[in-house]
């Protein structure tokens, strides 16, 4: 064997994080194909299981309700601040 490679091993082996077979920094986020509901992953242009085309408003769906549900916070924010100053 060489001698640079037994330097680079670890006397301890492996971690237990590094045996399960999971790799979080290389997953692949997933959602829910608006025809049939099978996992589909996010760049995907068609479903796999039932070949709906997945468009680009089903693949934004968390982000574009957090921009609904924040426009609104401003927008209700805004109102109240106005009749608060309009009040008093």
């Amino acid at each position: 064997m060489n001698a640079d490679y037994n330097d680079e091993l670890d006397p301890e082996g492996p971690s237990p994080e590094e045996l399960d077979g999971s790799d979080d920094d290389d997953e692949t986020a997933t959602l829910a194909c608006p025809a049939c509901g099978a996992d589909v992953y996010e760049d995907a242009v068609v479903c796999p299981a039932c070949g709906a085309n997945i468009t680009p408003a089903a693949r934004c769906g968390r982000g574009a309700w957090a921009i609904a549900v924040l426009v609104l916070l401003v927008a209700a924010g805004l109102v109240w601040t106005a009749l608060g100053s309009s009040a008093g």
